[in-house]
């Protein structure tokens, strides 16, 4: 996982766990207040990825700063697609991507561009999809 910028709030060591199934307790990440932060999960190689589910922070205190999130992919970390805006706070977001992202090595999660200035948190990153590598 990498993102757009770090702020107090912040603890990298619980990065790993942002983007996999155990527990990371109120903020996998926590970003500082920027106009366009964002998160990116590196893939190990090249995946069809048929979905992605995103927990919003733990609690749902300020939860509505990730909105409208996006949710884009990329081959290279380099040229993106957008795959899905969603203007609505929820506590989990399950996207479904079949057949929108069949060879991707990235996804960035966002808030949108120019929508505000804010700080970004969210609490998983989960990405599914079959390995082609």
């Amino acid at each position: 996982l990498q993102t757009s910028s770090t702020c107090g709030h912040d603890n990298p060591s619980r990065y790993p766990s942002a983007i996999d199934a155990s527990p990371c307790g109120p903020n996998g990440f926590h970003t500082d207040s920027e106009e366009w932060p964002w998160a990116t999960v590196f893939l190990a190689g090249p995946t069809d990825v048929k979905g992605v589910v995103i927990e919003n922070r733990a609690g749902g205190y300020n939860a509505s700063r990730q909105v409208p999130l996006v949710v884009e992919v990329s081959e290279d970390n380099s040229s993106w697609r957008t795959v899905c805006e969603d203007s609505s706070q929820r506590d989990t977001y399950r996207i479904d991507l079949r057949g929108k992202a069949d060879r991707v090595k990235f996804v960035r999660v966002s808030r949108k561009k120019g929508a505000k200035k804010d700080y970004f948190h969210l609490n998983k990153i989960l990405v599914y999809g079959t390995k082609l590598y």
